[in-house]
């Protein structure tokens, strides 16, 4: 019978989490675990492995026993707060806080944080904090795709027909172009990273509000080529194509009864 050293357990416990049979991976580290529980990273291991199989509770009480026998490692506050979400999908501020205060590097902690103090209108101190995450880590695609919906929330302006900055909807709201741009610009970048057919939906409805209705077109024909047909976000994203064809249409025939509207010659002296 082979044995294998603890390190050689622990990189097969690794390989199986992250590319092979998750439940074997929480079998394996519980093993290591029990005969090594003093070694606190194995502690973090086991709750990023029950997590992996849905056993959130479970992994929190994993996380804790790790941040019990180490209390100044940073990416374990950070899990137990991704472990404390509210039903907003929101973490606890004061984990996400113990996190960055022992490592202020942690991108994906200034990231959550930026998202809780936008959702408390907090807005100065979010936007710092987004632009910390992305600083730190400039791959992040979500990051890119949180601050895209923040200028779309802007955009809804007071309607002023004097402002050339101003988009109507059929809708009858007013937005900022220039916001929706930038909002275009951020989904752009979150795409280059992943490929998120929600991504791209939400790009669709900033190009049809941009009354780019082709490119939304492009975009909505691109998230219904990777979504099951049975799925309920396919229903949703058929229903913007078909508002942004229709908006195409009605631009088309706009354009062509200008086109046919006959010329008024000048008068002769």
């Amino acid at each position: 019978m082979i044995h294998l050293s603890a390190r050689e357990r622990i990189e097969r416990f690794a390989q199986q989490l992250r590319d092979g049979d998750p439940d074997l991976a929480v079998r394996l580290i519980v093993e290591l675990t029990s005969e090594f529980p003093d070694q606190a990273p194995l502690h973090l291991h086991h709750a990023r492995a029950l997590r992996a199989v849905g056993r959130e509770a479970d992994a929190l009480a994993a996380v804790m026993r790790m941040i019990d026998l180490k209390s100044d490692y940073a990416p374990a506050w950070l899990l137990k707060a991704e472990l404390s979400a509210d039903g907003k999908g929101l973490l606890p501020e004061v984990d996400l806080r113990k996190a960055l205060a022992l490592d202020t590097g942690l991108a994906r902690a200034h990231f959550f944080l930026a998202r809780v103090l936008n959702a408390a209108n907090r807005l100065t101190e979010a936007e710092a904090e987004l632009t910390s995450a992305l600083d730190w880590d400039p791959g992040q695609y979500d990051a890119y795709a949180e601050r895209a919906l923040w200028r779309r929330r802007e955009a809804q302006v007071s309607a002023d027909p004097n402002d050339p900055d101003q988009i109507q909807t059929a809708g009858g709201l007013s937005l900022s172009r220039s916001k929706l741009l930038i909002a275009r610009a951020d989904y752009l970048c979150a795409l280059q990273f992943k490929n998120d057919p929600s991504v791209r939906a939400q790009l669709g409805e900033v190009l049809h509000e941009l009354h780019e209705y082709e490119l939304a077109l492009a975009a909505y024909d691109a998230v219904l080529a990777v979504t099951p047909s049975d799925d309920a976000r396919y229903a949703a994203v058929l229903a913007l194509r078909a508002q942004s064809l229709r908006a195409l249409q009605e631009a088309i025939a706009r354009a062509a009864a200008q086109i046919t509207q006959p010329c008024e010659m000048p008068a002769l002296d």
